[in-house]
């Protein structure tokens, strides 16, 4: 009977160690990844109605590590001159290649409301020029990694066509 609890013991003892060196390894794995970076290139708006518009935005994610980073979900929030205007959502999963930049559409919509009250900021200020502020928060599918959080500021030119940031492409 006392073998039985040694060998017990010695495989409860076994596993504990797998376990604790596969938290380190996924420590060390998340510890030793920089953070990605995204840019807003792009507005291009899909669907406009009288109490609803939806845009796509197109952004630029550059992952500066040695290994692909899959973002499988993920919110993202748009304000133009300080006005939240869009939330939205990833439209598909997408692979930051290691080393490498790739872009991925986020779908977002506005109220009626809001487009008016930026419409109307916008015709205050005579210019069809914006100041945005994009904030994200992605699911990356990393185990451990769980959620990161991305921002991006700059101007963006708005106009009946598809929308760019200039510089950006």
């Amino acid at each position: 009977m006392s073998g039985l609890s040694i060998q017990t013991k010695s495989l409860s003892r076994a596993l504990s160690a797998v376990l604790m060196l596969s938290m380190v390894a996924c420590t060390g794995i998340g510890s030793s990844l920089r953070s990605p970076s995204v840019s807003l290139i792009g507005v291009v708006p899909t669907s406009v109605t009288l109490d609803r518009q939806v845009f796509d935005l197109t952004l630029r994610f550059s992952n500066p590590n040695s290994i692909p980073i899959p973002i499988v979900g993920g919110e993202a929030s748009l304000s133009l001159n300080g006005l939240n205007v869009a939330t939205g959502s990833l439209a598909d999963a997408v692979t930051l290649p290691s080393g490498g930049t790739t872009d991925a559409t986020f779908s977002v919509t506005t109220s009626f409301g809001r487009g008016v009250g930026l419409a109307a900021e916008l015709l205050a200020n005579g210019t069809a020029s914006a100041r945005y502020e994009l904030s994200m928060v992605a699911d990356v599918g990393i185990t451990g990694l769980g959620r990161v959080r991305f921002e991006d500021e700059g101007r963006i030119e708005l106009g009946w066509e598809a929308i760019a940031v200039p510089g950006r492409r």
